[in-house]
C-alpha cells in the first residue's frame, strides 16, 4: 500500500456536501480570458498547487495533465513513479473542468488574477506547449465538471447550473437540464451520461436533457471514464468513504479497492488503470485500487 492511508477519508463526504453547494472555486470578479497571462507589468508569484480540479492520464501520449486552481500542470509517465509535475506555460488561471476529446484537451474555468473582462473562460483548447485558445462559449460558461467520450463532450456550468452537451468535440453546444452536479462521466456506451449529486448518482440517455436517479448506486463523489476506444472501457467512481467502484453501464457497480489519500480528482486510463490525485501527489493502481504506486509528485 502506498503511504498516507488517510484517517480522514470520512471527511470526503463532508467535503463533497460543501462542493455540491458551493462548487470548487469562486471566480475573481471582473476578469477575462481575453489575454491568458498576467496584466502588463504585473508581478505574479507562483502559488503552486492549492486545489486539484481534474486529472487526465494519457497513456498513448505518455503524459498526465492536471487542472489546478492556478493553471495546468503536466508530468511524464515513467515506470518508477519518479516523475515531477510542472506547470505548462505561464498562465495561472483557475482551470476547473478538463476533458480529453480525441486528441484535444479542453478545459474551462476562470481567468488569472489581473486579466480584465468577464469572469468565465468558456471552452478552451489547450496544447501541450501551453498554448490556449477559446473555441466556444467565450465568456459565457464556467464548466466545473467536464467529461468526453470520443467527440461527445459534456460540461456542467456553475454559472447557470445547467448541463451542456457537444457532439463535435466542443465546437458547438446545446443546453440541457439544470441540476446540481459535482462530477460527470460517460458510460462505456457513449450514450449514458452520469453525474454525481448530493442525492445520489443520476443518469441521462437523452444528451443531458433529463436525468434520473440510478437505483441502488453507491453515493459517489468523483467520476471518470476512459476514451471511447479503450482496451478496457469502464467508468470509475469514488464514494464518500473512499471506496473505489467500477462499472461499464453506470447502473451496475462493483466495489473494488479504496483510496489511501483524500482525492480531489480521479481518472481512468485506456488500459483500465485508476489514478487519483491530491495537492501533493498522484497515485495509480493496476489492481482496481487494491494497491497503489506513485504516479507523480509536484
Amino acid at each position: 500500500m502506498t503511504p498516507r492511508r488517510s484517517s480522514t477519508l470520512a471527511a470526503l463526504g463532508a467535503a463533497a456536501a460543501t462542493a455540491f453547494v458551493l462548487g470548487a472555486c469562486a471566480p475573481p470578479a471582473g476578469l477575462s480570458p481575453d489575454a491568458f497571462g498576467p496584466a502588463p507589468d504585473a508581478v505574479v508569484a507562483d502559488p503552486g498547487v492549492t486545489h486539484v480540479h481534474a486529472l487526465d492520464v494519457d497513456e498513448r501520449a505518455g503524459v498526465a495533465r492536471i487542472a489546478t486552481h492556478y493553471g495546468i500542470y503536466a508530468a511524464e509517465l515513467v515506470d518508477d513513479g519518479s516523475a515531477q509535475a510542472a506547470r505548462v506555460g505561464e498562465w495561472q488561471g483557475d482551470a476547473m473542468g478538463m476533458a480529453r476529446a480525441g486528441d484535444s484537451i479542453l478545459f474551462s474555468g476562470h481567468p488569472a488574477e489581473g486579466e480584465p473582462g468577464p469572469a468565465n473562460l468558456g471552452v478552451v483548447a489547450f496544447a501541450d506547449d501551453g498554448t490556449t485558445s477559446v473555441i466556444a462559449l467565450d465568456g459565457e460558461v464556467d464548466f466545473h465538471a467536464m467529461a468526453a467520450h470520443g467527440s461527445r463532450v459534456a460540461g456542467w456550468d456553475s454559472a447557470t447550473g445547467a448541463v451542456f452537451l457537444s457532439d463535435d468535440g466542443g465546437a458547438t453546444w446545446s443546453t440541457g437540464a439544470v441540476t446540481p452536479i459535482r462530477s460527470l462521466a460517460w458510460a462505456a456506451d457513449g450514450v449514458t451520461l452520469l453525474g454525481t449529486t448530493a442525492d445520489g448518482l443520476v443518469a441521462s440517455t437523452d444528451g443531458g436533457a433529463t436525468f434520473d436517479l440510478v437505483d441502488g448506486a453507491p453515493l459517489l463523489v468523483l467520476l471518470a471514464n476512459n476514451e471511447a476506444d479503450a482496451a478496457l472501457p469502464r467508468v470509475v467512481g469514488i464514494d464518500t468513504e473512499g471506496v473505489i467502484h467500477v462499472s461499464t453501464d453506470g447502473r451496475e457497480w462493483s466495489a473494488v479497492g479504496e483510496s489511501p489519500i483524500l482525492p480531489e480528482a480521479i481518472a481512468v486510463t485506456a488500459s483500465g488503470r485508476i489514478a487519483i490525485a491530491d495537492t501533493s501527489l498522484a497515485l495509480v493502481s493496476d489492481a482496481d485500487g487494491r494497491n497503489w504506486q506513485s504516479l507523480f509528485r509536484y
